[in-house]
């Protein structure tokens, strides 16, 4: 067998399993986060430090966000596609806790900036985002909204709830207060907050009054233990508190707060998956009349191995379920939804964040489901890293059937002197067959035994170890006659191990990267 024969035939049967490897990538690559959830769609890059909000308005969606010492606007279709945007620049600051509304006729932009106090600037603009007013709310603590018309704001002895729309305006009585919430479920408004104490309060808004607040439970922090951010959610019967927390400063998960909304009953706890404790951050409440479901970012799987922190929708009224809304290959940080549509945040690097749209709306999903350049370079250098640890695991892999053989093989020394030029070439034909049961069994006990789970149907068991017969035949005829050539002056240790190494080469780039 020529050289330049082996090498065409190694070349082509390593470009074949890259090509394998690419097509298997790429098809995991290009799927949509799960069933319901389109593909994200990119709106804009920007220096983004606090989350956005969105809104409808007009029949197409309103996104507001911070860029560095600015706040941007922009307004998409029903599809995603960027139609309008324009910034206003903020003097001096970090615009933070913007909010966004309207009366379906202005939009009212405001945000919290510090001038010796703690002060709400609101920017009334037409729908081509030109200010027609300015207006000013001094000496605030907080600022949330509820939905596209309703804002909370807490003073230092109250809070008030406005709705835009209704101009209408609910009031509770309360001071020194800490992590304000709210959100809206079947048309009814609940508003909660924290005490210094540790206790939860929450009130619900019913025709622009605010019911007298109630206690959902409590929380205590340590030394060590300090809550930093909450969200509620509720469903007919029960709400959900839910507060992430510190420990020694570093980031330790999230209790639950589980009350009655019929009577004073509550349970506190980690929180929980079908009983296992789960890592979620960035909570905040997702309005469904299917019960309670909040947003937040979590470790979920992509493909068999992959798993990063992506955004989920997790419904807590009964057996609780996470859903994947995003699959990016990064962090999520912020989010914020609207009706179908949700905007969400990746940090790229300092200073760069990439802001995204995924919807459960069909169309959406439908217009956002083409393959993109994107995936295909992400199917490409995925399959280029794998490959290359596929070379690297000859010494971790590899080297089980490789060092044992090639020590097999140079027993012949032994012999090799005395013999004839017919045992010497059974000896090499011996010796590829003990490598190939080796390769086998290691192939056998490690890709279909410890990752078993990786392996694709397609290769199953039978056909890998047809495979791995094949490859072996054809580099045992190239070793055999190399060494044949002159089997009485040639060293058989030296073809030999030519042959194997190609052999498990080979081999490797075809099994390692389905478990790396």
């Amino acid at each position: 067998m020529k050289k330049k024969l082996v090498i065409f035939f190694t070349v082509i049967v390593l470009v074949l399993e890259m090509g394998m490897h690419y097509f298997i990538n790429l098809d995991e690559i290009k799927k949509p986060p799960s069933s319901s959830w389109s593909k994200e769609v990119l709106i804009d890059t920007a220096d983004i430090q606090y989350a956005p909000k969105i809104i409808k308005y007009k029949n197409n969606n309103i996104v507001a966000y911070n860029n560095g010492q600015s706040i941007k606007l922009i307004s998409t279709d029903d599809y995603g596609k960027k139609l309008m945007e324009k910034s206003f620049p903020v003097d001096k600051q970090i615009p933070y806790n913007i909010t966004l509304l309207t009366d379906d006729d202005k939009l009212y932009l405001s945000y919290i900036k510090y001038d010796n106090t703690k002060n709400i600037e609101t920017m009334i603009l037409d729908d081509k985002f030109n200010v027609e007013k300015n207006n000013e709310i001094k000496n605030v603590d907080d600022l949330i909204q509820l939905d596209g018309k309703t804002m909370v704001v807490s003073y230092g002895d109250k809070i008030e709830i406005t709705d835009i729309k209704n101009n209408s305006k609910a009031t509770i009585n309360e001071s020194n207060i800490k992590f304000l919430m709210g959100t809206k479920y079947n048309g009814k408004y609940v508003v909660a907050y924290g005490k210094q104490d540790g206790s939860y309060f929450y009130s619900f808004i019913k025709d622009g009054k605010a019911d007298a607040p109630k206690l959902a439970g409590k929380l205590d922090e340590t030394s060590k233990v300090t809550f930093f951010n909450a969200a509620i959610s509720l469903d007919d019967t029960t709400g959900y508190i839910l507060a992430e927390y510190r420990v020694s400063g570093e980031f330790g998960g999230a209790r639950e707060i589980k009350f009655s909304l019929s009577d004073k009953s509550y349970e506190t706890a980690e929180f929980k998956i079908n009983g296992e404790r789960t890592f979620i951050s960035n909570i905040i409440p997702y309005s469904n009349p299917k019960g309670a479901n909040i947003l937040a970012s979590a470790y979920i799987n992509r493909g068999k191995k992959n798993e990063y922190l992506n955004l989920a929708l997790i419904n807590l009224s009964g057996n609780r379920e996470i859903t994947p809304v995003s699959r990016i290959r990064g962090s999520v940080i912020y989010e914020e939804a609207c009706d179908d549509k949700i905007v969400f945040c990746q940090a790229v690097e300092t200073g760069k964040t990439n802001l995204y749209m995924t919807s459960s709306n069909g169309d959406f999903i439908k217009a956002n489901s083409n393959l993109r350049s994107t995936e295909y370079k992400a199917a490409f250098f995925e399959t280029l890293e794998k490959v290359l640890y596929g070379f690297t695991y000859i010494f971790v892999y590899g080297i089980l059937w490789f060092v044992p053989s090639v020590i097999f093989n140079a027993l012949s020394f032994l012999f090799a002197y005395k013999c004839k030029p017919v045992i010497s070439k059974l000896w090499f034909i011996l010796s590829y067959v003990v490598a190939l049961v080796l390769k086998c069994y290691y192939i056998n006990s490690v890709s279909y035994g410890k990752f078993k789970y990786f392996m694709p149907k397609a290769l199953s068991l039978p056909v890998g170890m047809m495979l791995c017969v094949l490859i072996s035949a054809v580099y045992c005829i190239y070793g055999y006659l190399r060494f044949n050539r002159d089997a009485e002056n040639n060293m058989m240790i030296l073809d030999f191990s030519l042959a194997l190494f190609l052999d498990t080469i080979v081999t490797l780039i075809l099994f390692v990267p389905f478990f790396v």
